[in-house]
C-alpha cells in the first residue's frame, strides 16, 4: 500500500554537560538524529498527536497523501473510508528541529570568534536610544537604571553576549524591545518583591527572550500588515530556536532559555500559545518537569512584559496605541488566560498608578473586540455594526487603472490612500462603473470587512461615556468634509445618525482576574 520517502528525523537536542561554542552546538544538534519515524495506528487517540506523514500513502497505484502532510483529524478520517489503518509518520516538532538546526548552521561561522565586548556595547545603544525616545518612564529607574543594566550585564556570558550581538546586526529594534523589556520585567519583580538575585534573573531572561529572532528574515521582521500562515510559522519558530542557542550554556543556569522557549505560552492550559511547552512535550515529556515552579514563573512574567512592551513599541498592526488601548488589550488577554493572574494583578496596579488619565475626551481608539456586538443606543435598543462592505482597496485602483478618473471626479489622493480605496457606493453615486468581468478576471473581491474606531466625546461617568463610532480611516475633519459634500457611504450616514452612544467602559479597564 505504502511506499517508501526517505527523511532525515531528528529528535530535541539535550544540553551537553559541558559549554560549547555555537558551531559546536548545531554539529551537536545534527549528529543526535536517532530514528523518529514509526508506525501509527489510525485511531481516535491520533487525533490532537501533531504528527507529519514521513511516506507517501499509496493505494492501487494512485497516491492520496504525500510524505510531508500533516496527519490531521480530517485527514486520518479519509484514510478510514479508504480502508487504510496505518501510516508511517513522525512528531511534527522532529521537522521543526532540523529546520532549527540548519537555520543556526547558516547563522554562525565556525571560524568567528565570540565578541562579548560588542555584545554588551549593543545592549549600551539600545539603552541609549529609549532614552533618546523618550522611553524610560519607569519610575523605580529613573536614579539606578544606569547600574541596575551594568548588573545584568555583568551576567552576561561570552556565548549570552554574542547572541546580542547578532541580533543587533540582524535587528536592532528587537535588541530596543528585548532592553525594554528587561526593564519592565524588572519593574515587575520588584512589584512582587522578589529579592535581588530574582530581579537580575528577571533583567536578563526579559534581555534574552527574543535572541531566536536572529534566525527569522530581516523581510518579516520589518513586515508592515498581517503575516502570512507561512510567515507566522517561521515568526513563531523564534521560541523554539532561542531556547536552543540558549539551553547549552551551563552559566546562565538554562533560566533565559527556558524564558526564550515559553515565553509565549500561556499560562492557562489549553489556550492558544506557542513555544518548548506546546512542541517539546510529545517528544521528551513536559519540560515543565524540568524546573521548580519558582523558575517556571520567571517565564510568565516575561510574557506579560513581553506583551507589554511591543503594545508601547508599536509591534502591533496599528502601531503604538495609547495607554488606554493597552491596557483594553491587556486586560483582554488576561481575561483570556495567557498571563499569570497573581503577576498580572501586580502589572495593572502599577499601570493604573502611572496612567490616571486614561479617559480623555476627544481620544481615538480602536473598537475594542469585547465590545463588537454589544452595543446599544441610548434607548436601550442593540445596534449591530456592519462587519463587511462592498470596496475596491487603493492597490485594485491601480490595477484597475481608474485612478485618473478618481481624481477627476473630486477624489483626493492622500484620502484613497488613508482609506486604503473607496466604497463602491460612492463609485456608483460619482457614475463610475465597474466592469464585472474584469474584476473575475483579475480576482478582485469587492467584499471586504470594516473595522472601527471609537471617539470618545463625553467622560465624564466611566459607565456611561459617550462615543462616536466611526469607521478606520475616517477622521471627523473628514466626515465634516464629507457631509459638506454629500459623499457619505451607506455606513457613514448610520453611524452619523447613531451619534453619541453610550458605552460602559467599567469592564474594559478594571481588572479580570
Amino acid at each position: 500500500m505504502d511506499r517508501s520517502w526517505h527523511t532525515t528525523t531528528d529528535t530535541p537536542y539535550s544540553r551537553p554537560k559541558q559549554r560549547l561554542s555555537i558551531p559546536a552546538m548545531t554539529a551537536a544538534l545534527h549528529s543526535q538524529r536517532p530514528a523518529a519515524e514509526k508506525a501509527y495506528r489510525l485511531d481516535d487517540t491520533l487525533h490532537h498527536a501533531k504528527l507529519v506523514l514521513t511516506r507517501d500513502v499509496v493505494l492501487d497505484g494512485i497516491t492520496y497523501l504525500t510524505a510531508g502532510s500533516d496527519l490531521e483529524s480530517r485527514t486520518i478520517v479519509r484514510l478510514l473510508n479508504l480502508g487504510i489503518d496505518q501510516v508511517y509518520a513522525q512528531p511534527r516538532i522532529a521537522e521543526r528541529i532540523k529546520q532549527c538546526a540548519s537555520r543556526l548552521d547558516a547563522m554562525f561561522d565556525a571560524t568567528r570568534a565570540v565578541i562579548f565586548a560588542e555584545g554588551v556595547k549593543s545592549t549600551r545603544d539600545a539603552l541609549e536610544l529609549l532614552k533618546r525616545k523618550g522611553r524610560l518612564d519607569l519610575q523605580p529607574f529613573k536614579e539606578q537604571i544606569g547600574s541596575l543594566l551594568e548588573e545584568i550585564m555583568d551576567h552576561y556570558t561570552e556565548f549570552a553576549a554574542e547572541s546580542i550581538k547578532e541580533l543587533s546586526e540582524h535587528d536592532e529594534p528587537t535588541v530596543v524591545h528585548g532592553v525594554e523589556t528587561a526593564l519592565l520585567c524588572v519593574e515587575l519583580a520588584k512589584g512582587l518583591q522578589w529579592p535581588k538575585e530574582r530581579l537580575i534573573q528577571a533583567g536578563l531572561a526579559g534581555m534574552l527572550h527574543d535572541v531566536g529572532k536572529a534566525a527569522v528574515s530581516k523581510e518579516i521582521l520589518s513586515h508592515q500588515g498581517p503575516l502570512t500562515d507561512l510567515q507566522r510559522q517561521e515568526v513563531e519558530r523564534h521560541a523554539l530556536i532561542g531556547y536552543l542557542m540558549l539551553s547549552n550554556n551551563e552559566q546562565l543556569h538554562d533560566l533565559p532559555a527556558f524564558c526564550a522557549g515559553a515565553h509565549h505560552e500561556s499560562f492557562q492550559s489549553g489556550m492558544p500559545g506557542y513555544g518548548i511547552l506546546s512542541d517539546f512535550s510529545e517528544l521528551q515529556g513536559d519540560p515543565r518537569q524540568r524546573y521548580t515552579p519558582q523558575e517556571q514563573a520567571l517565564a510568565q512574567l516575561v510574557c506579560i512584559a513581553d506583551v507589554y512592551s511591543a503594545l508601547r513599541q508599536g509591534y502591533t498592526l496599528k502601531g503604538p496605541v495609547s495607554p488606554l488601548e493597552t491596557l483594553i488589550e491587556m486586560n483582554r488577554m488576561a481575561a483570556s488566560g495567557r498571563f499569570n493572574p497573581e503577576f498580572y494583578r501586580v502589572w495593572y496596579t502599577t499601570f493604573k498608578r502611572q496612567h490616571r488619565l486614561l479617559l480623555q475626551k476627544g481620544l481615538m481608539i480602536a473598537m475594542p473586540p469585547q465590545l463588537e456586538g454589544a452595543l446599544h443606543r441610548a434607548d436601550g435598543t442593540p445596534f449591530v455594526l456592519p462587519q463587511h462592505e462592498a470596496r475596491i482597496s487603493f492597490e485594485e485602483i491601480g490595477r484597475l487603472q481608474i485612478l485618473p478618473k478618481l481624481l477627476a471626479i473630486g477624489c483626493k489622493l492622500p484620502e484613497l490612500k488613508r482609506h486604503n480605496g473607496i466604497t463602491c457606493h460612492l463609485l456608483e453615486r460619482a457614475g463610475v462603473a465597474l466592469d464585472t468581468a474584469q474584476l473575475q478576471e483579475m480576482g478582485i473581491t469587492l467584499h471586504k470587512p470594516v473595522h472601527y474606531n471609537l471617539v470618545l466625546v463625553d467622560t465624564d461617568h466611566v459607565e456611561q461615556i459617550q462615543c462616536l463610532v466611526i469607521k478606520q480611516g475616517d477622521s471627523l475633519k473628514d466626515l465634516h468634509l464629507a457631509v459638506g459634500h454629500k459623499r457619505l457611504d451607506n455606513i457613514q450616514q448610520q453611524l452619523l445618525e447613531l451619534r453619541n452612544l453610550p458605552i460602559d467602559f467599567k469592564p474594559l479597564i478594571g481588572c479580570p482576574v
